[in-house]
């Protein structure tokens, strides 16, 4: 039995190391396109804003990992496509093309940033919060700048306004909504968050929608549909979507918020293939709906679940979630 993992994130590293634990004999494999494995990107604004190391991202490294477990950790790995027939993927590692055929395959690729459709936003100087792997360079960069702009207000624009005001950073924030973190929040609440971040130093700009992002001599112009603002750096925190393109290159049906299908045991509707994590669709426990919630305690469980399943039939369930999450700015 050869189980192949792609993706070494919490539900990718549970999912292998599952699998692994539940048939000994299986020969599991965990591909990661980055450095790192057993990786949490939640806590990257608190590594920027030297609350966290940067190693205190991750438990494992891949040695320790693939010693300890009896897994093939192959990072710097990029699984370029999945041949559902052949039950093989591809992958480019060290300048080589290679394929690895698998009996049971989880996919595991997490979410990526969203990036809104318009013109500037692959310019020099427009970041996201993406990985742990690039948050050592992202940092750096921070160290060279005055005046940020965030573009989003929820849970990853607030986080990262509070840890770029800790470095005394000059810090404007655009959000469409009447107030920050608006849709998770009762309006009572999100008003004294609200009050409480203008408080401690950061520029609101409220009601206003990103229409485009431009160079103006060394700075960045950010022009929303009221006005036109101007800093060293624009941060993009507008949420994530499932990171879906191998999935959907392959004809793997896609659910929910363009997340793979799954049913209670992790497993899509293709044969021998499952999924697991921010890539995923999930079942809410409360209403038995489909739904999408991207969160890492339920990665790691869904990882866990598929990992079992792919190694042994389909033995274990998932039984939903309910998408409880949890944050802060400062002592609020």
């Amino acid at each position: 039995m050869k189980v192949v993992v792609v993706g070494g994130g919490a539900a990718g590293s549970s999912a292998a190391s599952r699998a692994k634990k539940t048939m000994p004999n299986s020969e599991v494999y965990l591909l990661e396109e980055t450095n790192i494995i057993t990786h949490a990107p939640c806590g990257i604004p608190y590594a920027i804003g030297g609350l966290s190391p940067i190693d205190k991202l991750f438990v494992y490294s891949p040695e320790k990992f693939e010693k300890e477990r009896g897994i093939r950790v192959l990072t710097n790995t990029k699984v370029e496509e999945i041949d559902i027939d052949k039950q093989a993927v591809t992958i480019s590692r060290n300048g080589r093309v290679d394929k690895i055929v698998f009996d049971k395959l989880i996919i595991a690729t997490g979410a990526k940033p969203i990036k809104p459709m318009i013109n500037g936003v692959e310019l020099e100087g427009v970041e996201t919060i993406r990985h742990p792997a690039f948050t050592e360079k992202l940092r750096e960069k921070i160290s060279r700048t005055h005046r940020i702009i965030v573009v989003g207000g929820g849970y990853i624009g607030v986080e990262i306004t509070e840890n770029l005001l800790r470095l005394g950073k000059k810090v404007l924030v655009i959000e469409k909504l009447s107030l920050l973190m608006e849709k998770v929040l009762d309006k009572e609440i999100a008003s004294l968050l609200t009050e409480e971040v203008k408080r401690k130093g950061a520029e609101l700009h409220l009601e206003e929608s990103l229409v485009e992002i431009n160079r103006k001599d060394d700075k960045l112009a950010v022009a929303t549909d009221k006005n036109e603002y101007v800093g060293d750096m624009v941060i993009l925190a507008l949420g994530v979507t499932p990171n879906n393109d191998l999935a959907k290159k392959a004809g793997i049906p896609l659910g929910v918020s363009n997340a793979i299908i799954v049913n209670k045991h992790m497993e899509t509707l293709i044969t021998n293939i499952y999924a697991a994590g921010d890539v995923a669709e999930k079942t809410n426990k409360i209403t038995g709906e489909k739904t999408w919630v991207p969160l890492a305690p339920a990665a790691n469980k869904e990882g866990y679940v598929a990992g079992n399943n792919a190694a042994s039939g389909n033995t274990m369930v998932f039984p939903g979630i309910i998408g409880t999450s949890i944050t802060k700015f400062n002592e609020l």
